[in-house]
């Protein structure tokens, strides 16, 4: 099977998504999302936008290229200790998600009886 091969400026793309979607995933571990952290979220997407439409509209490469790749670090660290940091906080809730989804899975495969976990 090949593989595919990716330049620094790519597996930088990729490492900012995976850690705003780690981060994205510890604000709603809870099922819920405050104002707060909606606008958070939306700073920080905005911010790292902007940043990456001003370097590339003022710089040439491969300046650009690589001061591009330091914020895309730099938000990717910023996106990972927030989520960390979430994750922290709402422990209980991530514990309860796991446990929902393993019962979730072993009564999908047959291994546990289907129980409504409650009574509407």
């Amino acid at each position: 099977i090949g593989t595919l091969s990716f330049d620094a400026k790519q597996a930088a793309e990729i490492w900012i998504t995976a850690a705003q979607s780690f981060f994205a995933i510890a604000i709603i571990v809870n099922f819920e999302i405050s104002a707060r952290e909606a606008v958070a979220l939306l700073v920080l997407f905005a911010t790292q936008v902007m940043a990456e439409f001003y370097i590339i509209r003022t710089y040439a490469e491969p300046a650009a290229t690589e001061l591009s790749m330091t914020v895309l670090y730099a938000f990717t660290a910023v996106y990972a200790v927030l989520g960390i940091a979430l994750f922290v906080k709402r422990r209980r809730s991530a514990n309860e998600l796991v446990r929902r989804t393993v019962r979730t899975a072993q009564t999908a495969f047959g291994r546990r009886e289907s129980l409504p976990e409650r009574e509407d």
